[in-house]
């Protein structure tokens, strides 16, 4: 028998959003309350369970470094991020424009990759991302643009 597995993580994540229709997305660094909802499927094994929700800590670690962080996208202007990378702790850049879309999919393609390499018999369903109360992103596959290209994270 299969199943599927969804747990919730939360983060507080400032972010830009350029090419956006909104000016104050595009034009002005904002925040939200992420709520990130992962979906695993997989065979139930001999204990009930498709995976232990502890075994998901890696998860909750890759999800963890956009906990109070500044997301950039690789195309922001260098003065930009220069100034993030050297004024704040906990800056990620990543390949694409740091929309709930791209984000959503950043995070699936990391679960996918960690499924494949430690739990082989699971999958990724899908990844859905919360930015706003009424607002979300869901991803369901992904391709070998989400990455992040840098991450600086202090313990704090």
């Amino acid at each position: 028998m299969n199943a599927y597995i969804v747990k919730t993580y939360r983060t507080e994540t400032s972010h830009i959003v350029r090419n956006a229709v909104s000016i104050r997305c595009s034009e002005n660094f904002h925040g939200h309350s992420y709520v990130w909802e992962t979906e695993i499927n997989g065979p139930v094994k001999e204990n009930g369970m498709v995976l232990d929700f502890k075994e998901l800590q890696p998860i909750r670690e890759f999800i963890d470094k956009f906990d109070h962080a500044t997301v950039l996208w690789e195309k922001d202007s260098e003065k930009v991020k220069k100034f993030f990378m050297e004024e704040c702790k906990r800056t990620l850049i990543m390949k694409k424009n740091t929309t709930a879309e791209n984000m959503a999919s950043l995070v699936f393609y990391f679960i996918a990759h960690w499924l494949r390499e430690n739990h082989p018999s699971c999958i990724c369903a899908k990844v859905k991302v919360h930015e706003t109360i009424t607002g979300c992103a869901i991803a369901n596959q992904c391709d070998s643009d989400d990455v992040l290209i840098y991450c600086h994270n202090d313990k704090s």
